[in-house]
């Protein structure tokens, strides 16, 4: 449980109800019953905390992103279509989503004591954040308009710049 808890997203309890470790089919309705409000209330717990998604710009979740809680050294990983979710109590913290490729983004959210708070990331890829507006496809010039506009700019610069054509 422990591997599980600290590896994986997932958590893991085990739950012993009386003595006997193997008890006849027989007694298990009984200790459900004696047991029953505690046991649902226990389960209501995995929807305090928060949950989200962590999602690129063009809305598609992104699997395997860390979700980092600043101050608990245990991060959780976001599933495949980039959902995830973490057990915390009430507070507030600073969160970073983290993933390969895309620049991490850190949040703050206040945690209450109801249902589990919504924290969505949308991240922006490397090569998004540093496309500095660019065209996708460059558009390229001949040489031969190369020319022409260094000799425009040496006009425009005289004295500064100087050319000297060697061109045919």
């Amino acid at each position: 449980q422990d591997w599980d808890y600290l590896h994986t997203n997932d958590f893991e309890v085990a739950i012993e109800l009386g003595c006997v470790k193997y008890p006849y089919g027989r007694d298990l309705a009984g200790y459900w019953h004696a047991n029953e409000k505690a046991l649902v209330e226990y389960i209501k717990q995995v929807h305090k905390g928060m949950a989200g998604f962590v999602l690129a710009t063009d809305g598609s979740g992104i699997p395997g992103a860390a979700i980092f809680v600043h101050g608990i050294d245990h991060n959780v990983t976001s599933a495949a279509d980039g959902d995830y979710w973490r057990l915390l109590v009430p507070g507030t913290y600073q969160v970073t989503a983290v993933a390969e490729g895309y620049q991490s983004l850190t949040q703050e959210v206040t945690i209450t004591d109801g249902e589990a708070t919504q924290l969505n990331f949308t991240l922006q890829s490397w090569s998004e954040e540093k496309d500095y507006g660019l065209p996708n496809e460059p558009n390229y010039i001949t040489n031969k308009e190369l020319v022409t506009v260094i000799k425009n700019f040496v006009k425009e610069h005289q004295g500064i710049i100087k050319m000297e054509d060697n061109s045919d």
